[in-house]
C-alpha cells in the first residue's frame, strides 16, 4: 500500500526558494557596499581635486603678484634668481594655507613653480604667446600635488575592495600680470575711476632718473632735480618744473573738459577721473593713438590740453595721497602757453608722491614722487611695455593653460 506526503514537497520547495533569496541577498548587499564604498571614495577624489585646484589657483596668483621687482622701478634689470625665489616662497605661503584631504600643510616646491613672459591678447586670447628666453617674468604656473614624492597620494576609503587603496592627483594652474598698456577706458555709465593724476611730467626728466650722479643734476638741496631716496629708489621733482616750450605752465592737463575747475582737479586727484571725464575722449578712451608728424622716433601720442598748472588750491588733496600708487603722464614736448598749452603724451607711469609743499615763495614749493608699481583695471592693452608703459599693471588674474605652459 502507498501512502503519499504531500506536504513534504511544499516543505521542500520553500526551503530551497529561501537559501536562495539568502544568498541573492547576500550578494546583492556585497554589491551595493561596493558601489557605496565607490561613490564615497569618488566624492572624496572630487573635493580632493578641487581642493587641490584652490591651491594652484591661489599659489599662481599669489607667485604672479610678486613678479615686480624694487630694483625695476630705477630703469635697471632685475635678478632673475631672485625674482624666482620670491614668487616661489609667495605661492608656497598659499599653498600651505590651503589644506588637502587630511594634509594640513601642503608642500611646494621651487619645481612645482615655472615663470614665464607671457604677451596676452585681450583681442583673442588664443593668439596670445609666449616670449622665449625672456627673464622679464610676468606669468606663474604652479602644479599642486599629491603623490608620493609630493603631500602623500590621496588615500581611498573602500579602494581597498578592488586593490586601489590609494590614487594620485594633481592641479595646474597659471596667472599673469599684464603689463602692456597704451591708455585706459572707462564706459559711460560705469562706476569705475582710474589713478590718472592730471599732471604730466617731461619725459627727460623721467628718464633722467637712471642718471642720478651726473653733473647736471643736484642732489644736495630739497628742490633737487633728481635724487637717490633713503630706501634706494629714486626720486623726481614733479613741481615747479617750468616747461620751456610752454611758458606760464607747470604741468597740468585736463583728462576730460578743456575747463578743467578745482574741484574737478581735486576730486581726480583724490580719486581718479571717471567715466564723464572719459566721455570727451573718443571712444571713452584716452589713449596713445594719434601720430605726431614731429615725433623723431614716430612713436604714437596722446594730445592733451594744459591748465595753468599746480597751484595752493590743490595742496591738501597732493597731501592726502601721499604714499598711494597713482599713474602719471609723460610727454616728450610741450608747446603753447599757459592755459593754451598742449603736452603730447608718449608714455603712462606708475608713481607715488612723497613729499609736498606748495605755500611761500616758488624757490620753497616742490611736489616730489617717486616711480612705484601701481595695478589698474582700467588701463588698455595694445601697448609695449617700457615704451609706452612703466610700472604699471592690471590686477593678476588667471589665464587658460597652453602647451603645457
Amino acid at each position: 500500500m502507498n501512502v503519499k506526503f504531500p506536504f513534504l514537497k511544499t516543505h521542500n520547495r520553500r526551503t530551497k526558494r529561501r537559501a536562495a533569496i539568502m544568498v541573492m541577498a547576500a550578494m546583492g548587499t556585497t554589491s551595493a557596499l561596493v558601489l557605496c564604498g565607490l561613490v564615497v571614495d569618488t566624492g572624496n577624489l572630487c573635493v580632493a581635486k578641487a581642493e587641490l585646484q584652490r591651491c594652484s589657483d591661489s599659489a599662481a596668483l599669489a607667485g604672479t603678484a610678486v613678479l615686480m621687482p624694487k630694483s625695476a622701478l630705477n630703469g635697471g634689470s632685475s635678478n632673475s634668481s631672485a625674482v624666482a625665489y620670491t614668487a616661489w616662497q609667495e605661492a608656497r605661503t598659499y599653498v600651505q594655507a590651503n589644506p588637502c584631504r587630511g594634509v594640513s600643510q601642503m608642500d611646494l616646491q621651487q619645481d612645482d613653480i615655472i615663470l614665464t613672459r607671457y604677451k596676452h591678447n585681450e583681442g583673442n586670447p588664443e593668439q596670445s604667446e609666449f616670449i622665449l628666453n625672456s627673464t622679464k617674468y610676468n606669468s606663474a604656473k604652479v602644479s599642486a600635488r599629491r603623490d608620493p614624492e609630493r603631500n602623500g597620494p590621496i588615500p581611498l576609503y573602500f579602494g581597498g575592495l578592488i586593490g586601489v587603496s590609494s590614487v594620485n592627483a594633481k592641479a595646474d594652474a597659471a596667472a599673469f600680470l599684464e603689463r602692456d598698456f597704451e591708455g585706459f577706458g572707462i564706459q559711460p555709465g560705469s562706476n569705475a575711476t582710474c589713478k590718472l593724476l592730471p599732471f604730466s611730467l617731461w619725459e627727460g626728466l623721467w628718464n633722467a632718473r637712471v642718471q642720478v650722479g651726473a653733473d647736471e643734476f643736484t642732489h644736495n638741496s630739497q628742490n633737487s632735480t633728481v635724487s637717490n631716496g633713503p630706501d634706494g629708489i629714486y626720486e623726481v621733482r614733479l613741481y615747479p618744473e617750468k616747461l620751456k616750450d610752454a611758458p606760464g605752465n607747470f604741468g597740468t592737463v585736463d583728462i576730460g573738459s578743456p575747463n578743467n575747475s578745482t574741484s574737478d582737479l581735486s576730486r581726480q586727484i583724490l580719486f581718479g577721473p571717471n567715466a564723464s571725464d572719459f566721455s570727451f575722449f573718443p571712444n571713452s578712451e584716452v589713449k596713445i593713438s594719434q601720430t605726431d608728424p614731429e615725433e623723431p622716433n614716430g612713436r604714437k601720442v596722446l594730445y592733451l590740453n594744459g591748465d595753468t598748472g599746480i597751484s595752493a588750491a590743490i595742496k591738501d588733496e597732493l597731501w592726502a595721497i601721499r604714499g598711494q600708487p597713482r599713474i602719471l603722464p609723460i610727454h616728450w614736448k610741450a608747446t603753447g602757453n599757459g592755459n593754451n598749452a598742449q603736452f603730447r603724451i608718449v608714455k603712462f607711469v606708475g608713481v607715488t608722491i612723497l613729499d609736498v609743499n606748495l605755500t611761500g615763495a616758488l624757490t620753497d614749493k616742490y611736489v616730489k614722487i617717486q616711480p612705484c608699481y601701481v595695478t589698474d583695471g582700467t588701463a588698455l592693452g595694445g601697448g609695449m611695455d617700457g615704451e609706452t608703459s612703466e610700472n604699471m599693471f592690471k590686477p593678476p588674474r588667471l589665464r587658460k593653460i597652453k602647451d603645457g605652459k
